[in-house]
């Protein structure tokens, strides 16, 4: 997907995107995008998205008080709290980068920000990569997104999923993050108010 700011009008949004995702002949062209050591993805402009839900602006742009991420928001900076010896400051401490986060990103503050590995929208792959401890060494288990590549030698940034609740309705699309601007943080309007007890 590409999101273009709110203040760029569609005329503005068909110039800037025309060149890109059209040949001189006016059919759709393929881009080729480049992930580093994901891999590359060759796309193309879907022209035929009747009843593809997720491909419809409102899907990502609905005002909603309450929001959860489809892929996971990876943190602006390092807890300084243990996760294992002091889980309950631990995750204070991400709620609060997570709210730092969405102001950075131009939203208000949350009245209330929920956290954890596993997304609160059915289908959605676990925020990080479970794994498990072998004789031979360490193992994948089951889903998860990979973690948002660095430069070499650098720390992987913790990742969770959020669930956002915000005192008035929010417009989308709400993306937020260090990873914003590479496919991470990408939260979706729940329009039924939920939260895990």
């Amino acid at each position: 997907a590409i999101a273009l700011p709110k203040q760029v009008s569609p005329e503005q949004r068909g110039v800037a995107l025309r060149d890109l995702m059209f040949d001189e002949n006016d059919d759709s062209r393929i881009v080729e995008l480049k992930l580093g050591r994901l891999g590359e993805w060759n796309v193309r402009l879907e022209t035929d998205n009747a009843g593809r839900q997720t491909l419809q602006n409102e899907t990502w742009i609905t005002p909603s008080t309450t929001w959860a991420s489809v892929t996971p928001v990876v943190l602006d900076r390092f807890p300084k709290t243990s996760k294992t010896d002091q889980r309950q400051q631990w995750v204070k401490e991400v709620a609060e980068t997570v709210s730092r986060s969405c102001e950075l990103a131009g939203f208000p503050t949350p009245s209330f920000v929920d956290i954890d590995t596993t997304s609160w929208l059915t289908g959605v792959p676990r925020a990080i990569a479970k794994r498990r401890r072998t004789p031979s060494g360490d193992a994948p288990l089951g889903d998860g997104f990979p973690s948002m590549p660095y430069g070499i030698g650098k720390p992987v940034r913790p990742q969770v999923h959020v669930h956002l609740t915000f005192a008035q309705p929010v417009v989308g699309p709400v993306i937020i993050g260090a990873g914003r601007f590479r496919g991470y943080g990408l939260c979706k309007p729940i329009l039924e108010h939920r939260r895990r007890q």
